[in-house]
Formats: structure tokens, sequence, C-alpha cells
């Protein structure tokens, strides 16, 4: 059987320590403010209950944020997960595609969209003109 599931769905711990402390401080900064959840290793794992992350492993964190953000609000986010156990590395799910929260919080010009159609320079993520 295959199923989808989509990374606003796994909230369950990972098995690794710094992980799972990683992941619970994001829920208590995101929670109630976006939707999100985690993808990557972390995402597969949980998903899957297979193994996939190790010491050195990441936590990637889908946010889906269809209304702007301002690079302040942006910048203090990317500051608070750079406190955290685990590194965070965050995509923005843009109207214009996937945004590196970092990137956007440092922008003075355009930052790199991911799209359908492959990378993107744009100067704003939230205009779909």
């Amino acid at each position: 059987m295959i199923r989808r599931v989509p990374p606003e769905a796994l909230r369950s711990r990972p098995r690794l320590p710094h992980l799972a402390a990683a992941l619970s401080a994001v829920a208590r900064l995101l929670d109630g403010f976006a939707r999100w959840g985690p993808t990557g290793g972390v995402g597969f794992e949980l998903a899957t209950g297979r193994p996939a992350t190790h010491a050195a492993s990441d936590l990637d964190v889908l946010v889906r944020a269809p209304y702007r953000w301002d690079q302040t609000m942006a910048t203090r986010l990317a500051e608070a997960f750079a406190a955290l156990p685990a590194r965070v590395d965050c995509l923005l799910e843009t109207p214009q595609g996937g945004v590196s929260l970092v990137e956007w919080s440092r922008a003075g010009g355009s930052v790199m969209a991911r799209t359908a159609h492959g990378p993107q320079l744009v100067t704003d993520p939230w205009d779909a003109a």
C-alpha cells in the first residue's frame, strides 16, 4: 500500500535526541502561527518508521507561507532556529515557489525560488505576477 503523508501530519518524536529536541522547539515557535512540518530524513523516518537519520542529520522543515513574511520576522525565526540543538533548514512555500528562510531573512534583492520549472531568481516570492 502506498500512502501520501503531508509534512503537517508528521508530529511524532524522532528517535535521535538532538532532532527530537529541535523538532519540539520548532513546534513551540510555529504551532498556531503557520502550517508546517518536517521533511527530509526526519520526515521520511516519521512517515515510514524506518531509520534514516544519523548524528550529523539536520532538521528540514517546510512552512506553508501563502502570505508575505516580512524580513524582520524571518530574521527572528532564523536566529531562533540557529540556537537549536540541530541545524534547521527551513523552506518557505510561497506562491512563487520554495524560498530558504535564511536567504529571505538576509535578502536585499533577489532570492532563489525553487519552482516546478527549476530555480528562478525573484524579488518578491509572494508576487504571483
